[in-house]
């Protein structure tokens, strides 16, 4: 959404604000078939296992713009995400003391995730045009 407020005719603002929510499910699949040896989870269950995603987020602009010659705006915007899923692998791993050809271990690590956490990112950007129409000088800062 958008709303535009003019203050006579140099003065002109903008401001920007919403929010957005989504969530993604992953689901890969493999037609890899583990070996007899892999008993709880393949080798590795794969660089995207099976998961969800979903963020939310709320988030607010507001443009100022001086006869056309400067603009100057500042942003806010907070982004909430929780990640949920669940992955592993196979390793074999020698118990405490000295190798022998039969004391070797097959050992099945499981990675439980349930993670949630928020972050503001903050904008600020400036422009200006110093007399030509085809040339604009900007800077911008943000925080993602």
């Amino acid at each position: 959404n958008t709303s535009r407020f003019y203050l006579g005719d140099a003065h002109q603002f903008a401001v920007t604000y919403g929010s957005e929510v989504f969530r993604d499910t992953f689901s890969p699949e493999t037609t890899r078939t583990p070996s007899t040896n892999e008993t709880a989870y393949p080798y590795i269950k794969g660089a995207t296992p099976e998961g969800e995603r979903t963020m939310a987020s709320l988030f607010g602009q507001v443009l100022y713009d001086y006869d056309g010659w400067l603009t100057v705006d500042a942003g806010l915007r907070y982004d909430r995400y929780r990640l949920e899923g669940d992955t592993g692998l196979t390793v074999w791993m020698l118990p405490d003391g000295q190798f022998t050809a039969s004391n070797n271990v097959e050992r099945s690590l499981v990675f439980d995730v349930d993670r949630e956490e928020g972050r503001f990112s903050p904008t600020l950007g400036v422009a200006i045009k110093p007399g030509l129409d085809w040339l604009q000088l900007s800077t911008r800062w943000g925080k993602g």
